[in-house]
């Protein structure tokens, strides 16, 4: 896109993109199964990243990947759709912590500003300490979209003060997020 100013064309360029996944135990994946709606809901999170992947380099975009539970598996930023695909793969099944300072870190080393996509089933431990992150992230022009599989509708009182700043939604079916 291009907008005309006086005088001047600026060009308006597409942001990195940023995929943060939920591979906790929560977020369970039977990949064995031979019935799609029974493999869990890492497994539509799974297929729902490798579409956004295959878009953001069908559009030329630098993409990272955070996989997280315990700790965080990161690929550092790149246009190789197999790295970030190999990072996706590795389920964790631990607990839930948002990997607070690889999120940052990622986000730092970008080259302009960054769409963050978070899906998660939001059994997020550390939730406060992610709340301050977040808004302190769009503060500096980033777009955060989060995605919670299994929830009905975003609970207003927890997203106090972020919900006119990040956009969330509720994915009640995993089917739902592909």
């Amino acid at each position: 896109k291009h907008e005309r100013g006086v005088g001047r064309v600026e060009e308006k360029r597409m942001p990195d993109l940023l995929i943060v996944l939920d591979s906790s135990g929560s977020m369970y994946w039977n990949f064995m199964e031979h019935e799609k709606n029974e493999r869990g809901p890492y497994h539509a999170a799974l297929v729902a990243s490798f579409a956004i992947l295959h878009q953001a380099r069908m559009k030329g975009v630098k993409f990272s990947v955070i996989n997280f539970s315990n700790h965080a598996e990161i690929c550092e930023w790149s246009k190789n759709y197999h790295e970030a695909e190999n990072v996706l793969l590795r389920y964790q099944g631990g607990g839930t912590q948002l990997p607070i300072k690889a999120i940052k870190k990622q986000v730092n080393k970008a080259e302009g500003n960054v769409l963050v996509f978070i899906i998660t089933d939001f059994g997020i431990y550390n939730w406060t300490r992610s709340k301050q992150l977040l808004l302190e992230l769009v503060q500096k022009g980033h777009k955060i979209v989060g995605f919670f599989i299994g929830s009905e509708k975003i609970p207003k009182n927890k997203f106090k003060g972020l919900l006119d700043k990040v956009s969330f939604y509720a994915i009640k079916n995993e089917k739902d997020l592909i």
